[in-house]
């Protein structure tokens, strides 16, 4: 398998960079039911949701911040 390069890492990093810190407020885990799991159960729940989410991502830009991290973004919804 071939390496990745420096450069085409960077490259990555700057194109998914306005998603880091994208706020879902409406996908919620009441704390209560937080108790029952593990940190690594809590991981595949939420990825899995986003899986499932990414293609929807105008889902995502529902407000004001959100709005200004993906208006640049190349990240749309295909239809």
């Amino acid at each position: 398998m071939p390496e990745i390069s420096h450069q085409k890492l960077q490259e990555l990093r700057n194109t998914f960079a306005p998603l880091i810190g994208i706020k879902i407020d409406w996908l919620t885990i009441p704390d209560r039911a937080l108790q029952g799991f593990e940190p690594s159960q809590i991981a595949v729940i939420i990825n899995t949701l986003l899986d499932g989410i990414l293609p929807q991502i105008q889902l995502i830009s529902t407000n004001e911040q959100n709005q200004e991290k993906l208006k640049n973004n190349w990240i749309t919804k295909i239809t």
